[in-house]
């Protein structure tokens, strides 16, 4: 997943400058529930194990 934030970083540069504020809040929650999904599965996993 670190190898696609590049891409996607580049991505939103070269997006309108008039949609930038969406798309940087559109993918700030994206990576903050991606965070919360990795929180969970490592809770799930260690209580599991």
């Amino acid at each position: 997943m670190l190898y696609r934030l590049p891409n996607s970083l580049r991505w939103l540069r070269l997006g309108g400058s008039h949609r930038s504020k969406q798309e940087r809040q559109i993918v700030r929650s994206l990576l903050a529930f991606a965070g919360a999904l990795l929180v969970v599965d490592i809770v799930l996993l260690s209580a599991l194990y």
